[in-house]
């Protein structure tokens, strides 16, 4: 769609599913050069999937993402369950701490939840460099 997509945008589309009572979306820190994009996720109290289905479901996001933004490069590999963000004695979130966090992600790779999508950019290039 050509607009630009931010994180806010992204975390929007992500907390209108069910079952997500919160979320924050980021740049992870990681040796990619073009950055891959991170959530952090709270689900609702009572919700318990198994691997499998939380899997199933952050596959799911990863379309959902695609599907409104149209934008592979705003789709998330990286992602976080938590119980709870951390927060500054000022009662704010501590998005640095969160951006330090290196450890107990999942990823899903995008390629393999939305190959048609890499399909396209892909023809999109060589038509590009053939024109």
């Amino acid at each position: 769609n050509g607009e630009k997509v931010y994180n806010f945008d992204i975390e929007n589309i992500i907390r209108k599913i069910k079952g997500i009572n919160n979320c924050d979306v980021m740049q992870m820190n990681n040796d990619n050069p073009e950055g891959d994009i991170a959530v952090h996720i709270i689900f609702d109290q009572g919700v318990n999937y198994t691997e499998e289905e939380l899997m199933v479901e952050l596959r799911n996001m990863q379309k959902l993402i695609y599907d409104f933004t149209n934008n592979i490069n705003m789709v998330p590999c990286y992602f976080k369950v938590r119980e709870n963000f951390p927060y500054k004695p000022s009662g704010k979130r501590d998005i640095e701490m969160l951006e330090a966090e290196k450890e107990g992600f999942i990823y899903l790779d995008k390629k393999e939840t939305l190959p048609k999508a890499f399909e396209d950019v892909y023809k999109r290039v060589l038509v590009n460099k053939v024109s």
